[in-house]
């Protein structure tokens, strides 16, 4: 039993994700020292970031060998144009995952109100870029639990019929119970 559970745990920690912001990754030049090759390094946008730092610091991931999986803010793109100029950037990169959030912007800077709106506006659709969507197990401070959960739905009816690979991230709890209860 010692060595499956051994087995088990090792698994899990090979699939390890880590969140670093581009600030931390742009002062950085050992992270191949800390992290396996392959580690998926989710990049977040942070309030009065800017964008460039983001590509950047994906580039750096890139360089050593990391999988970074970029957050794309919604409500921090200002165009549609500008939208397609970022992603452009991280394709070339080679980025092929991003993390799809509305982003803590009170109020949106150009056209997307929120995840559902970048998704229905078929911006997301041009690129090959597997997708992220945040999960809320313990709520969240601007919307109650059923839309929450409508917007879930909504997100794998997109996925489903643009046949775009997506994944649902949370947050980490100490409780299992609100995670449990929420699958």
């Amino acid at each position: 039993a010692d060595t499956a559970c051994r087995e088990e745990l090792d698994v899990l920690a090979r699939s390890a994700s880590i969140e670093l912001t581009p600030r931390q990754i742009l002062a950085t030049d050992d992270l191949s020292r800390w992290l396996a090759p392959g580690t998926a390094v989710y990049v977040p946008f942070l309030p009065k970031a800017r964008y460039d730092d983001t590509i950047e610091a994906c580039g750096q991931l890139r360089a050593v060998g990391l999988n970074p999986v970029p957050h794309f803010p919604a409500r921090a793109v200002a165009s549609a144009g500008q939208g397609q100029e970022w992603l452009e950037r991280l394709g070339a990169l080679g980025v092929d995952k991003l993390m799809v959030i509305a982003g803590d912007n009170g109020d949106p800077v150009g056209p997307f109100k929120d995840t559902l709106a970048l998704l229905e506006s078929g911006l997301l659709t041009r690129y090959p870029f597997a997708l992220g969507v945040a999960g809320h197990p313990e709520g969240h401070p601007s919307a109650d639990h059923p839309s929450l959960m409508q917007a879930l739905q909504i997100k794998r009816d997109y996925a489903a019929t643009t046949r775009t690979r997506m994944w649902v991230t949370t947050q980490f709890a100490f409780e299992a119970d609100s995670f449990t209860d929420w699958l």
